[in-house]
């Protein structure tokens, strides 16, 4: 019984990706989507052809480039030329893809590329492989665990060195009070044994000659040490130093991409990258622990919650994994600085977001 309801699970799965393989202009009628003609040619926006291929698509960091990853397959495109990679396989396309300057869409020929996508082989597991994914409907619908793996968490904290950061009406200096909330992280989370804990800085210092080069380090150490989170630690500040500015607030990033220094050479390995740094999980993952954080600090803090907001930091934008930046107060407010001048305090803001991380890794 287990393994008919297990086959019944694949089947529907299956059946839901193979739209290309049926009309898939009725599937664009039933979804409402609106198609484009130029010189006699249909063309459909490549964002909405994903959606209703319920395939994953990322842009590129060159200019009018994207990324379609259906099933097992991946497809790039280039706005204007002819020449489309599948799969790594050079394929001509007329007419090409086009973006429509006037309302920033990206759109692809119908036709076409429906045939292109007719062509593309459907991955469907063997018996050995659907026996290997799950003996039981149990092991189908529950995660594995993966205890044995430790997290490897990157703490931030900004500023240092010759840049000071925001500076309070009595003088604290911002750079100081994020080392040491995260100093105080450090020693709180360095106690968990499933945890491995790193900071981009441990002292009073930059890590670069200017500022761009100073978070390309520590976007740089992120990467390369495959951090499960990267975490930055901020005091804020409002514009012309308002006293009465009040609050806290968490930031995550509205989208990810590969930082132009990067070593990657390879066009597919650079869209496979762009395209899990935009799925749903690390951008989802981002935002839920930026709720954490929140969500701790309004227990704690009496002071207005700003809640959680999406920007692209440099921070945020370029490190490969789920990653937040915390403002947590704001230094321009001398009853803020005050406190923050007050290590319970700063043990308490530690404490909280420690709590968030936790959390964070068993919910």
């Amino acid at each position: 019984m287990k393994r008919n309801i297990l086959f019944l699970l694949i089947f529907f799965f299956l059946s839901s990706l193979l739209i290309s393989e049926v009309n898939l202009e009725e599937h664009l009628q039933k979804d409402n989507i609106s198609t484009y003609i130029k010189e006699g040619i249909r063309f459909v926006p490549l964002d909405d052809l994903a959606a209703t291929l319920g395939a994953q698509l990322s842009f590129g960091i060159s200019e009018g480039r994207a990324y379609l990853f259906y099933q097992n397959h991946q497809i790039s495109l280039i706005a204007g030329c002819n020449d489309i990679l599948v799969d790594g396989k050079k394929r001509r396309i007329e007419p090409p893809p086009q973006f429509l300057e006037g309302e920033g869409i990206f759109v692809v020929p119908l036709a076409p590329m429906k045939e292109i996508l007719d062509g593309l082989e459907v991955l469907v597991p063997s018996e050995a492989e659907k026996e290997k994914i799950s003996p039981s409907i149990e092991g189908a619908l529950t995660p594995s665990s993966n205890s044995g793996s430790k997290k490897i968490i990157v703490l931030d904290p900004g500023h240092g060195g010759r840049d000071p950061g925001a500076i309070g009406e009595y003088g604290l200096r911002e750079k100081d009070v994020n080392l040491d909330i995260a100093l105080r992280l450090n020693n709180l989370l360095g106690k968990r044994k499933e945890l491995v804990v790193l900071m981009t800085r441990k002292e009073d210092k930059e890590l670069g000659s200017n500022s761009k080069e100073d978070l390309a380090q520590r976007i740089k150490f992120a990467n390369e040490k495959k951090a499960s989170l990267f975490l930055s630690i901020h005091t804020n500040s409002a514009r012309y130093n308002r006293w009465d500015a009040d609050g806290f607030e968490t930031y995550c990033p509205r989208s990810k991409e590969i930082d132009e220094n990067n070593n990657l050479k390879n066009e597919a390995d650079l869209g496979v990258i762009i395209r899990e740094l935009n799925e749903g999980y690390v951008l989802k993952e981002s935002e839920r622990l930026a709720s954490f954080i929140q969500e701790e600090l309004s227990k704690r803090l009496i002071i207005p919650n700003r809640g959680v907001k999406r920007k692209n930091y440099y921070v945020l934008k370029y490190t490969q994994m789920p990653s937040v930046l915390v403002e947590i107060g704001f230094i321009c407010n001398p009853n803020v600085e005050a406190n923050l001048r007050d290590p319970h305090v700063r043990e308490v803001i530690a404490e909280t977001i420690y709590k968030s991380i936790i959390r964070y890794f068993q919910e």
